[in-house]
Order: C-alpha cells, then sequence, then structure tokens
C-alpha cells in the first residue's frame, strides 16, 4: 500500500460539524457543578412527585396532563444528573492527571493528561451510545411541546410550525442513529500507537494504525494530522445569548493512499508525518482554550464511510 507525500495546510481554519469538546472541564468547579446540578434534579423530581399525584396540588392551577409534568419532570432531573456527571468526569480527569503526574515527577505530559504511552484503541459502538442517549432525551423534551402543539386547545399554527421543524430534527437525530449503528456493524474496533512517547515538535510524528474490519474491499484511505485550538464562543445578548463550541485547525498535514488499497481487518499501516518545531504542542488542562492534535482516518468504501479521530500526545520538543 502506497501513501502520498504529505499536504501542510498551515492556515488557521474552523472546521465545521463539530459538536464534541475535548475538554472536560465545566468551569463550574464541584461545588458549584453539584449545586448547579442540584436544582434541576430537586424542581425535576418535584415535579415528577406533582405528575404521579404523590404531591397534591389545585388542579385549578395545571394547565396539563399529568404524564405531561411527569415529562417536564425527568427533564429537569436528567438535566441536572447530566451536570452532576460532567462534573465527575472531570474530577475524575484531575485525579488520573495526578495519578500519572506522581508516577512520572519528571514528564509534564502526564500532568496534561493520562495518556496511555503505548497508544489508543477506538470503538465504532461508543458514539452509537452518545447518539442513542441523545436521540431518547430528545424525544422526551418533545415530548411535552408535541402534546401542545396538537393534542391541546391552545396549539396554534405558529407552535404547529415550530413543533415540526424540532420534529424533523429529531427524525435527523433517529437516522443518524441508525447510521452510526451501521458503522458500528461493519467495522468495530480500530488502534493507533505510537512509535515514540512522546512526540515532540520538531522531530517525525510517527504512528502505527491498526485498521478495524470491514475495510478490504475501501477504495481509499485519507490521513491527517491536525493542531486544533478549541474553546466556547458565546454570541447574541440578553435572551439571544448562545455559547458555541468552536475547533479551529491551526497546522495539519494530509496524506492518501495512492492505487489499490489492500486492507484486510487488523492490517498495520506505518504512518509518518514531518512536525515542524515551530507549531504549538498540546495543552489539554486550561480552562478556558486549549490546543489538542489528532490524526483523523477517513475511508471511503462500500455502503457507510469509516471515519475516527485519535488524540495523540504531541507537545513542544523543550519539555
Amino acid at each position: 500500500m502506497r501513501l502520498s507525500e504529505s499536504v501542510v495546510e498551515m492556515e488557521r481554519v474552523r472546521l465545521a460539524h463539530r459538536t464534541e469538546r475535548v475538554a472536560k472541564t465545566t468551569g463550574l468547579g464541584v461545588l458549584g457543578g453539584f449545586l448547579f446540578g442540584s436544582v434541576f434534579v430537586i424542581v425535576g423530581i418535584l415535579i415528577v412527585l406533582v405528575g404521579l399525584k404523590v404531591v397534591p396540588v389545585d388542579p385549578a392551577t395545571v394547565h396539563a396532563p399529568n404524564w405531561v409534568l411527569a415529562l417536564i419532570g425527568v427533564i429537569f432531573a436528567v438535566s441536572g444528573l447530566l451536570v452532576w456527571s460532567m462534573v465527575l468526569q472531570e474530577r475524575l480527569l484531575v485525579i488520573r492527571r495526578q495519578i500519572m503526574a506522581a508516577r512520572h515527577p519528571r514528564s509534564e505530559v502526564y500532568a496534561d493528561y493520562p495518556w496511555d504511552l503505548k497508544g489508543i484503541t477506538k470503538s465504532t459502538w461508543e458514539p452509537v451510545g452518545k447518539s442513542l442517549g441523545a436521540t431518547m432525551f430528545f424525544a422526551v423534551f418533545l415530548a411535552p411541546f408535541n402534546w401542545w402543539a396538537w393534542l391541546s386547545e391552545a396549539g396554534e399554527l405558529m407552535v404547529k410550525v415550530i413543533v415540526s421543524v424540532f420534529d424533523l430534527c429529531l427524525l435527523l437525530s433517529a437516522i443518524e442513529l441508525v447510521r452510526r449503528i451501521l458503522v458500528a456493524v461493519k467495522y468495530g474496533k480500530s488502534r493507533l500507537e505510537y512509535e515514540m512517547f512522546p512526540i515532540l515538535t520538531g522531530l517525525p510524528a510517527e504512528f502505527r494504525w491498526f485498521a478495524p474490519a470491514g475495510l478490504e474491499r475501501a477504495t481509499r484511505i485519507t490521513f491527517v494530522l491536525r493542531c486544533v485550538e478549541e474553546w466556547m464562543e458565546s454570541r447574541g445578548t440578553g435572551k439571544q445569548r448562545s455559547t458555541i463550541l468552536i475547533h479551529e485547525q491551526l497546522w495539519a498535514a494530509i496524506r492518501k493512499t495512492e492505487g489499490p488499497v489492500d486492507c484486510p481487518s487488523n492490517c498495520l499501516i506505518s504512518l509518518s508525518f514531518d512536525v515542524p518545531a515551530t507549531a504549538p504542542g498540546s495543552n489539554l488542562s486550561e480552562k478556558l482554550r486549549i490546543i489538542f492534535w489528532e490524526l483523523e482516518v477517513c475511508a471511503e468504501a462500500p455502503g457507510v464511510d469509516f471515519q475516527e479521530r485519535y488524540l495523540v500526545p504531541i507537545y513542544p520538543g523543550k519539555l
């Protein structure tokens, strides 16, 4: 299998369709995150109890069926649990970094991120779980609004139009879930190993990629080593204020297969990229803006294509 020479991109480019943060910080802290999540959990439980008629209320003050109230309560409670989960993940990551840093006191790399020095294994089933959870939560979230639009007397035309748009988004989410299931069934696990740990800027970045199953008839595989800056950006003011995830490419090198692709299950492809000494190194423990390096692998194949991103430990040449 032949690979093309590297094509280098050095201009800053905003990456589209990025919805998952690499940074695991909430910005709330442990106590703040726990209290913030607790508000949603407590309010959600109370609303659920009202919906189940455990907590008595004046029927004249209730303007929706009990099942709608219960669903609204579930939405609040689950939102709070998600905040708790994010805080817990952030805290566990900090503990893992501290443990690894204590084991390797001379290396700043482990204080930044709890790397596995051998490599990283990715499963295509992990995105399925995330997509399934998001789709189910979105469906529950929309249920009260669909009752309002289609079953209540207050469902005006504009309400129906707006809810229909969100229902279309739910349908697209379900289609994406099906696509991810097909990808998971076809491909399974893949693995990336590092020839050197950590990889230092100014030196070649060399990897061994072990392909998943399902690439026997692939027509082309593209490998992109990329340096990315990540931050959350606020837009608008007042009620129109929103926060979006930004991933901006700082540097990239692209290599593609040339000619026939003979890639049976678990086949090994050796990769090498020249990383300039002036390139920034990873800084995953920053609070507001982080820099990380990833290797993206995209394989064109009959049916559904394969795509995976691997976080890689590239750091400044002078640690």
